[in-house]
């Protein structure tokens, strides 16, 4: 093992001892590691000694001599999730030269800032470091105390306000991903443009569309005697089971009402795939039935019309919805499985433009024909199978 290795190690382990058996020993916390490379160990003295003031700041200094082990020091570092906000590398080193050494930290840690001493005016060995390992800068030795200093911190500081933004990048990343559940992501496109502080109240757009509605049959009964926590349980099975359908035939879930499914169909075959994801939600149930310790029955209601998609609520309590007729009438179309004892049953609308979309397997059977309030004409229905 070598010794760099050993030390840091041990030296990791004692300010752990330290800081759990004596509270008054903690130390600043280590912001990170800077590496320094070589083949002179005066000039590392020297450099460890100019840089002395950078660990008040909370950040330790490690160094070799040469250049395959820094890399392997780094490596090390990388693994045991340190940061490395500088490599500071000479340029003339037996084995690996300096730019060599700052290609291969470039390419192990991206974000590492990297400078390079040289003794030479080798204009080629800094070029190829800016072009291959993006050299924050290169300085002559010898150098000024001052003028590393200065190069040093703000290379920091350029280093930490990255990964600043970085982290503020997973942060939003994370709550979007989050929000998601909450605000499905074809609601977001439409009312989120603009950043999640965009989304005001009222928003609508009119849009052409397949409205899917699931519900459990004699869910009631069931709720009365389970116990809430274990009818949370499966409920939440259940709607992982028949959710996967809807997804894969590019729907999306608008909301879960009680034990009821609302989903949401859009694009050139809305319809048909509209159909399809009701026949794959059955054949899902079935398999979850399978499993069950309670087999469930649902039914599937499908209309296919105009509705609006917007947000409806207030500034301070908000949701993301569908309204109109055509919402309505899927609703009804469900309610009519029930008496017709069919899990899929469609409006005409729907049937005609998904038989219009492609080829399918499927057949459909008129069943008759019914009035839904606010609507003069009765509404002819189908059933799938």
């Amino acid at each position: 093992m070598n010794d760099y290795k050993f030390y840091r190690r041990v030296s990791k382990a004692y300010r752990s001892l330290l800081n759990m058996t004596d509270p008054s020993n903690q130390l600043k916390q280590e912001r990170g590691v800077i590496i320094c490379v070589d083949d002179e160990s005066m000039i590392l003295t020297s450099l460890r000694e100019q840089l002395r003031q950078l660990t008040t700041m909370g950040f330790s200094i490690e160094v070799s001599t040469d250049g395959e082990d820094a890399l392997e020091l780094l490596k090390d570092l990388i693994a045991e999730g340190e940061a490395i906000p500088l490599f500071i590398s000479d340029q003339i080193m037996p084995g690996l030269k300096g730019n060599e050494v700052l290609r291969e930290v470039h390419r192990l840690s991206p974000q590492t800032k990297t400078l390079l001493l040289t003794g030479l005016a080798d204009l080629d060995a800094v070029q190829s470091a800016v072009n291959e390992a993006n050299l924050y800068r290169y300085m002559s030795k010898p150098w000024e105390q001052a003028d590393l200093l200065m190069t040093t911190r703000t290379a920091i500081e350029s280093y930490l306000n990255e990964q600043e933004v970085i982290q503020q990048r997973k942060t939003l990343e994370q709550t979007n991903e989050v929000f998601k559940c909450f605000v499905p992501e074809p609601f977001l496109r439409r009312i989120a443009v603009n950043g999640l502080n965009s989304i005001r109240v009222g928003y609508n757009e009119l849009t052409e569309l397949t409205i899917l509605f699931s519900d459990i049959r004699g869910f009631t009964g069931i709720a009365e005697i389970m116990p809430p926590a274990d009818l949370l349980t499966m409920l939440n099975s259940y709607f992982t089971a028949l959710s996967k359908p809807i997804h894969q035939h590019q729907g999306f879930i608008d909301k879960f009402i009680g034990d009821a499914i609302m989903a949401i169909f859009e694009g050139p075959q809305h319809a048909l795939n509209a159909v399809n994801a009701a026949i794959a939600m059955q054949e899902a149930l079935a398999e979850w039935n399978r499993q069950a310790q309670r087999p469930l029955d649902s039914g599937i209601g499908l209309h296919s019309g105009e509705a609006v998609m917007g947000t409806v609520g207030t500034v301070s309590r908000m949701d993301s919805t569908v309204l109109g007729d055509s919402v309505n009438l899927a609703a009804r179309l469900e309610g009519l499985t029930k008496d017709h004892g069919h899990p899929i049953i469609i409006s005409e609308n729907t049937l005609q433009l998904a038989q219009a979309s492609g080829a399918h397997t499927w057949r459909a059977e008129y069943l008759g024909n019914t009035l839904v309030k606010g609507r003069h004409e009765p509404v002819s229905y189908w059933k799938i199978f």
